[in-house]
């Protein structure tokens, strides 16, 4: 599908209206935002407790899971060893030139570190980390509640804000023991801070006018 209509009409604006509330305010709500998403990165934890562990999936290198994707599934790995999650679904479609789905090769890499093949699952429709979130509640229901997510610390923070405004009841788990705060996460950190300040200039837009068609996109 093209980038602009799985954003769609909607999404574009809220995101131009976004840059215009960072350019009215001279960059102070984006330095705000840029702040509280290095702070989760920083002070995350890189553990937790559930019944289940959803693996976010990320974009695949020539069919192969790339290195932060593998920290990912590693981070999940290391909770089953401790006895700290029970089961594991990797969550992540078809990304731009790849034939296999991210969940298909998380899930086969996991069976290939030692994770019982009747432990895992895998949802490989979803095109992006909304899509990741709700999908995984529609296949699972009210079993989602008390999950562990595991994602790369740069990610954390969008992913806990979506995850609270669909009122997930869900715990975020960091790949990395600790923030590694070289160029590419600063990078990472500032690419993902526009993402979040969007989402939620999107949300409170849409929540004023009342746009029920826009909010039941990131709901």
């Amino acid at each position: 599908m093209a980038r602009w209509k799985l954003v769609g009409w909607d999404g574009w604006w809220t995101l131009l209206l976004s840059n215009l509330i960072v350019i009215g305010t001279l960059g102070a709500t984006y330095v705000w935002t840029w702040w509280q998403v290095y702070q989760t990165a920083r002070r995350s934890r890189s553990d937790g407790g559930g019944h289940l562990c959803l693996v976010l999936g990320r974009q695949l290198v020539a069919n192969r899971a790339s290195p932060m994707f593998r920290m990912r599934l590693d981070r999940a790995w290391s909770l089953f060893q401790a006895g700290q999650i029970d089961r594991v679904m990797v969550l992540g479609g078809l990304s731009s030139g790849n034939s296999r789905t991210e969940a298909d090769v998380g899930v086969e890499y996991l069976i290939n570190l030692g994770v019982p093949e009747p432990l895992l699952d895998g949802e490989g429709a979803s095109r992006h980390t909304l899509e990741n979130l709700k999908n995984a509640r529609k296949r699972l229901g009210s079993d989602i509640e008390g999950a562990v997510l595991v994602t790369n610390r740069y990610h954390l923070a969008r992913c806990d804000a979506l995850a609270r405004g669909m009122e997930l009841p869900i715990q975020m788990c960091a790949a990395e023991e600790a923030l590694r705060l070289d160029w590419t996460h600063i990078y990472l950190i500032s690419r993902e801070s526009v993402f979040v300040h969007w989402y939620h200039v999107g949300r409170i837009w849409s929540t004023w006018t009342g746009n029920h068609k826009s909010l039941s996109r990131i709901q």
